[in-house]
């Protein structure tokens, strides 16, 4: 059971950016997160839920509506810490410091451990927009970050801890036409270089230089501390535990994955965040559109982009092929998905209004942001 936990989240990190740390852990390469935006993507990881089900599904509007890795760790007498130079997002607005002990908005210089050998069995959640990465990833230069978590494992020495250093995706507005909607399908954020990541944990009982090929979710971080923790959850959670153990003689399968982005207005978006940051509280509605979503299923990726000129999606289907996502021309495979992907966009209807909507309506609909 692991006595202290720490989780340090950085946007823009790349598996080549843990290259020296991931020696001695257990690297998976290929984590999808659930969003393309900080906020959702960090809300699924840190509840383990799916942005439907946990309430922030949007750039910045709802808060947490589901309990949190800190909720767990307070319930079995953790003291719990989550430190940021992005708490505007990643803050109170929209409920991360909820069951806090501690919230610490931080310059990256700043970050300190705040678990260790003699201390209270602690928490600490680290989330950096900004981190000081190198130029060039895999130059085998030590990084600051490289450092920061070599200083963080030291202070952990002697006890049973669980360390997790996971990449989150950052937002590109140049990629947009400013309103957040895609100017063409190849610009959009919403690709899968831009949503996949690395996770690493380290720690006692994790194996050590161990890299997995398969697919993850970020919604799969809370689901492996909790199961390391020995927690046990008050709600279903839709991430799986990872294995942490030596390599086997197969490799585990790829893991299914939604994602959509539902977008704002760039500067509506930055109005607004400047307001609640001058006023300490959040207040207010901001519109945001559905702009893009697609759903991992085994080696296929299906896309769907909604382009400002257009009546209907662009709909794209891909297939992985072990190194990369290639186009695949399949119309059978492309309807499955999308039927799957509608199924995770809808809303639970009442039973006694739940009425089939005309296929032309649906897609005129969806087309215009709207949720069927």
């Amino acid at each position: 059971m692991a006595q202290h936990i720490v989780l340090v989240v950085a946007e823009g990190l790349r598996p080549a950016h843990l290259e020296r740390l991931a020696a001695r852990g257990v690297l998976f390469p290929r984590t999808v997160a659930a969003a393309p935006y900080p906020s959702a993507a960090f809300a699924a990881c840190l509840t383990g839920m799916w942005p439907r089900r946990n309430g922030i599904f949007e750039m910045y509007n709802r808060g947490l509506r589901v309990p949190t890795l800190f909720s767990a760790a307070r319930a079995h007498g953790f003291r719990t810490v989550l430190m940021t130079d992005a708490p505007s997002v990643i803050g109170p607005h929209l409920g991360f410091t909820r069951d806090t002990d501690t919230f610490l908005p931080a310059a990256p210089d700043t970050i300190r451990p705040q678990a260790g050998r003699g201390a209270r069995r602690t928490l600490q959640v680290v989330y950096l927009s900004c981190p000081p990465v190198p130029g060039e990833p895999g130059s085998g230069e030590r990084s600051w970050l490289t450092d920061r978590i070599e200083e963080l494992t030291a202070g952990l020495a002697g006890t049973d801890y669980l360390l997790g250093v996971m990449g989150s995706p950052r937002w590109d507005w140049s990629r947009t036409d400013g309103s957040g909607r895609p100017a063409s399908v190849e610009s959009h954020p919403v690709g899968d270089a831009a949503l996949s990541g690395p996770l690493l944990f380290l720690g006692p009982g994790v194996a050590a230089g161990v890299r997995r090929p398969e697919r993850v979710r970020g919604i799969d971080l809370a689901a492996t501390v909790v199961a390391r923790a020995g927690w046990e959850s008050r709600r279903r959670l839709d991430g799986d535990p990872l294995p942490l153990g030596p390599a086997g003689g197969t490799d585990g399968a790829d893991r299914n994955t939604y994602v959509q982005a539902f977008v704002p207005d760039r500067e509506k978006y930055e109005s607004f965040v400047a307001r609640v940051t001058a006023a300490g509280r959040k207040t207010g509605f901001l519109k945001h559109t559905l702009r893009a979503e697609c759903f991992y299923d085994g080696p296929y990726r299906l896309a769907r982009y909604h382009l400002p000129s257009a009546v209907l999606p662009t709909v794209v289907l891909h297939r992985w092929t072990g190194e990369c996502f290639e186009p695949d021309e399949n119309p059978t495979r492309a309807a499955s998905l999308s039927s799957r992907l509608d199924a995770y966009g809808a809303p639970v209807l009442s039973r006694r209004t739940n009425r089939e909507v005309p296929g032309h309506l649906r897609a005129q609909l969806q087309a215009m942001g709207y949720r069927i």
